[in-house]
């Protein structure tokens, strides 16, 4: 049997073999180059995914702090109006105190200056009310250290602070004190009312 085409030649044929083995390797080529791009790709992928990972974990990690005293006090304070008549009242809870050497508050960071650390005051405010009340924390707490009758203000807080009706909200106040700071005290009340005294019993470690 003659398996020639009618009217093409032998060297036509040849040549048209080996157009045929060129298209072939071409097209295998083209695959191969096309499958490495997609490795490539999902292995450059896959690495940025696990850096963010880890960009994430390491951002979001807590510092530990470095002394806690659990304090769990829970004191009453009342909200006025402009005429000074009491509305409501609402609860101050201070859960601990911390030393720490970083603190977030609204979502900024803050670090003190060598030979400093930060007092921390963990609190919670509890609005029984049946409206939103805003209080501003810090007004309730004055720390006083080394034996001084000077009273120090939290000079990082995340007040004022919106509660909204039957609700409690966590809070937190921060001051920067010496490392080398002893006999600290804190005072909680009202600007104008009765104050309580709370040792603190933390000391840099």
């Amino acid at each position: 049997m003659n398996n020639n085409l009618p009217g093409v030649t032998f060297s036509q044929r040849l040549r048209q073999i080996k157009r045929t083995k060129k298209g072939l390797i071409s097209i295998v080529v083209a695959i191969v180059v096309i499958l490495g791009i997609i490795v490539l790709v999902n292995t450059t992928v896959g690495k940025s995914n696990a850096q963010s990972s880890n960009t994430a974990v390491k951002k979001n990690q807590v510092v530990q702090p470095i002394a806690d005293q659990t304090i769990n006090r829970v004191f009453q304070f009342s909200v006025k109006d402009k005429t000074g008549k009491v509305i409501t009242n609402f609860d101050y809870k201070i859960i601990d105190a911390q030393l720490i050497n970083e603190v977030i508050i609204n979502g900024q960071k803050y670090n003190p200056i060598a030979g400093k650390v930060f007092l921390v005051i963990n609190l919670e405010i509890t609005n029984n009310f049946t409206q939103t009340i805003t209080i501003q924390p810090r007004d309730y707490v004055r720390i006083l250290m080394n034996h001084s009758s000077e009273k120090l203000a939290p000079d990082i807080y995340n007040d004022p602070v919106d509660v909204q009706a039957i609700s409690t909200k966590p809070s937190k106040l921060a001051l920067a004190i010496n490392t080398t700071d002893k006999n600290i005290l804190m005072q909680v009340g009202e600007i104008t009312g009765t104050k309580t005294i709370i040792p603190l019993t933390l000391t840099y470690k």
